[in-house]
């Protein structure tokens, strides 16, 4: 694997923090249903050639919506690896952190301590992949669609034209928009076609759930089970009585629908959650969509609602 990327600075600039260099070191968890599941995350933006098209007329425009990029880019990645980081010192470290000893096999002979779980593949403007454990994907999600996107003019035509594309539903009111692909794995999956099938679930997600500003659509893998060429196939077949919206997350919902999560699996059973046949049941409660029932029932082994709670 490459040596780039493994250390990420602080804002401050004056410290650093080590990340894993291996999944083992990133997916290693007591717990059996969590130990070597691996997350894998390509998100890209929405539109961001019509915007480009339509704010840039010139080369100083188009210099300052590249800076744009690179810096809301830079902005969430330092505020995240800022906050995870505080947990370094907590009795609960290990969410986040791998207490790495060095073993005699290990050749590049690292210094032992605390590795954060978390790498960062690509990071290109608008393209980005994440690889990190499965349970701590949903409140990477969570943080990424919550963060302020806006772009922050620097002159008045440029101000004019964000004013002008928000207006028509180019840019919300929260500035851009992304789309996200997410695979939760096995870490000895082979890395290659999963980071494949991301991207192919990114560009479906938007396609299945046209109207969903911020669609995260996603799979979970059981095993070392792949699932080919045929992807909006497969799902066609796994939809159960749903539309093809409601196997699509809303990334900007799920701060709020993880509390909504929290209420359903307390209220029913793994048996009902887990079972289709079933979901009626939850749906006329009033309280749930059947899509709550279809997500919690792929997302409950990695969203530790329990601990969350607690």
């Amino acid at each position: 694997r490459r040596k780039e990327g493994k250390q990420f600075r602080w804002k401050g600039g004056t410290e650093k923090i080590n990340t894993v260099q291996k999944f083992e070191e990133m997916t290693e968890h007591e717990k059996e249903q969590l130990d070597g599941r691996l997350a894998v995350i390509s998100i890209d933006g929405n539109g961001f050639t019509t915007l480009r098209r339509k704010l840039c007329t010139n080369l100083d425009d188009l210099h300052w919506f590249s800076d744009q990029l690179t810096t809301l880019q830079k902005g969430f990645f330092e505020d995240l690896l800022d906050e995870w980081s505080r947990w370094i010192e907590d009795r609960n470290y290990t969410r986040y952190f791998h207490n790495y000893t060095p073993a005699d096999e290990d050749k590049d002979r690292r210094a032992p301590g605390r590795l954060l779980r978390l790498q960062r593949l690509v990071s290109a403007g608008d393209d980005a992949v994440y690889l990190m454990p499965a349970w701590l994907a949903w409140k990477f999600l969570t943080k990424f669609f919550d963060w302020d996107w806006g772009l922050h003019p620097e002159t008045q035509d440029q101000r004019a034209k964000i004013q002008e594309l928000t207006a028509k539903g180019y840019l919300t009111p929260k500035g851009l928009t992304f789309r996200a692909g997410v695979v939760i794995c096995s870490a000895k999956a082979p890395i290659h076609p999963i980071r494949d099938l991301a991207h192919e679930l990114e560009e479906l997600g938007r396609e299945e759930a046209p109207r969903v500003l911020n669609p995260v659509a996603y799979e979970v893998l059981k095993s070392f089970d792949v699932i080919g060429p045929k992807l909006k196939e497969y799902r066609e077949k796994r939809r159960t009585g749903l539309d093809p919206s409601g196997l699509v997350l809303d990334g900007k919902d799920m701060k709020t629908m993880w509390g909504r999560l929290a209420d359903l699996d307390k209220e029913y059973s793994t048996a009902v959650i887990k079972n289709p046949a079933r979901w009626s049941e939850i749906k006329s409660s009033g309280k749930y969509k059947t899509s709550d029932a279809y997500h919690l029932s792929q997302w409950k082994d990695y969203l530790d609602l329990e601990g969350e709670r607690s």
